[in-house]
């Protein structure tokens, strides 16, 4: 199995020093990409790949000294080929309102929690490459997520961090399932779904913050 992934966090900051005072504005977001190819060795030609494009510009204010609230727009693509025989393909548009607090630990370093409430709208689409069928879904969702991380000043104008992407989440999606395969009925899916990613190492994110003087 292969696979890489790739986040980049860039956050601009217009304040007057490295402390994040009240009133300072940030701008930035996210650009990520993963990829997973898996290829058993074996005779036979079977082959599954997964890939992500996920793009999520930010903007928030410093409400007091080093809190920090703002929200995101993301959009991400995925496509998913199963055996060379099926492919999913997403698209995902959705909002976020962020609030992030840190928590300086001395020697430039900083603790940060990250809270969020968003929601999105999403379109799938299934392709069997072996017969004629094909279903489409639609649905939107409403998620809650959790991330801790750590920054740290490089100096007044660069800050360096890290954190765990979604390390605990919750959400609610609603999905109608409009094209269906010969046999079955158009229908309606509602999950409620908990989560937490405190073995995946593949979900941190590092980054950077540039802080721009006035």
């Amino acid at each position: 199995m292969k696979s890489s992934l790739l986040i980049i966090t860039i956050l601009f900051c217009l304040n007057v020093n490295a402390q994040i005072k009240k009133g300072a504005t940030l701008l930035g977001g996210n650009i990520g990409f993963f990829n997973q190819s898996d290829k058993p060795n074996t005779s036979s030609n079977s082959h599954n790949s997964n890939s992500s494009l996920i793009v999520a510009p930010f903007y928030g204010k410093a409400i007091k000294q080093n809190l920090v609230l703002g929200f995101d727009v993301v959009y991400q693509y995925q496509r998913f080929f199963a055996n060379d025989t099926s492919k999913y393909k997403i698209n995902l548009y959705g909002a976020d309102i962020l609030i992030r607090k840190y928590k300086p630990l001395g020697h430039n370093f900083y603790l940060f929690g990250e809270s969020t409430f968003g929601g999105n709208l999403n379109n799938r689409k299934l392709k069997n490459f072996n017969s004629v069928i094909k279903t489409d879904e639609h649905g939107f969702g409403f998620q809650v997520t959790f991330t801790p991380g750590i920054s740290y000043s490089i100096n007044n104008h660069l800050q360096l961090e890290t954190k765990f992407y979604s390390f605990l989440s919750a959400a609610y999606t609603h999905t109608k399932f409009i094209n269906v395969p010969p046999g079955y009925s158009p229908y309606i899916l509602n999950t409620i779904s908990f989560n937490s990613n405190l073995s995946s190492l593949s979900n941190f994110i590092i980054g950077l913050r540039v802080l721009i003087n006035h």
